[in-house]
């Protein structure tokens, strides 16, 4: 009869002859990329003050991620007895298989921005991963990372931020002028730092209508959002009028709701 013990002295002598080249935890992963680069990886690594990220991709994984345009970042936690450490791994459809592969690993005990930038900074420079989209779960160093390593704008080309996603973007400010010149009385007044941080009163809206300047700014960014998301994650794209449709539709049942209350 087989004990714990047994099978745990085993699963160590596969470990050590297996993958444990070393027995210093940050020296093993140093002589595992020796082996790795040594067999046409790439690896990209950092170490300071117990804090380390280790990323690396094979030769075949460059091949389909050369091709691949839609990329999926996920993140593994638990992977051992420290609660620190996640792994990252970039996911596509394989071209003929049609089925998920991972196509790059990191390793790290950092979660901030840092080395999932570095990664997709190095996998950008060194592997030809030019994305057209990234999707990941709600992570707010993940999405930073993203934009920073690939900072240029879906829609335009443009160099993204946070003004240009909401309104400098061509496709979105054709949006902000033609709802401007439905609802408002001057719809030059309206402006991005208006959009950013709303005055304490009113724009003055068309008076013919029973909705506020914040009833008209919610409606755009709600459905902006919507189909921004229906882009990256279904390839919707003849969106900036059905925005512009949604939003005039929101914008008329509140006013009609509005009547109806008296």
């Amino acid at each position: 009869m087989f004990h714990y013990d047994d099978v745990y002295n085993v699963w160590l002598t596969v470990a050590k002859d297996k993958f444990q080249f070393g027995n210093n935890e940050f020296e093993s992963p140093q002589l595992w990329k020796r082996k790795l680069i040594n067999y046409g990886y790439k690896v990209i690594d950092h170490s300071l003050d117990n804090v380390f990220f280790y990323g690396f991709i094979s030769s075949w994984q460059m091949d389909i991620m050369k091709v691949s345009k839609c990329f999926s970042l996920n993140s593994t936690f638990g992977i051992s007895s420290r609660s620190n450490e996640v792994l990252y791994s970039l996911v596509v459809r394989h071209p003929d298989t049609g089925k998920g592969v991972p196509v790059g690993y990191l390793l790290t005990n950092d979660q901030s921005v840092t080395p999932v930038l570095e990664w997709l900074t190095f996998f950008r420079d060194h592997c030809s991963m030019q994305p057209e989209k990234i999707t990941v779960d709600c992570s707010i160093p993940e999405a930073e990372a993203i934009i920073s390593a690939y900072p240029d704008c879906v829609y335009c080309g443009g160099v993204d931020s946070e003004e240009h996603f909401v309104w400098s973007c061509p496709f979105k400010h054709e949006i902000w002028q033609t709802i401007s010149s439905r609802f408002f009385v001057d719809p030059a007044k309206l402006t991005y730092s208006l959009i950013q941080l709303p005055p304490s009163s009113d724009v003055e809206v068309a008076p013919s209508l029973s909705v506020t300047y914040l009833d008209i700014i919610a409606s755009v960014l709600l459905f902006l959002w919507q189909l921004h998301w229906k882009f990256i994650f279904e390839d919707h794209q003849s969106w900036t009028q059905e925005v512009v449709a949604r939003a005039t539709r929101q914008i008329l049942k509140i006013h009609n709701s509005r009547l109806l209350q008296g």
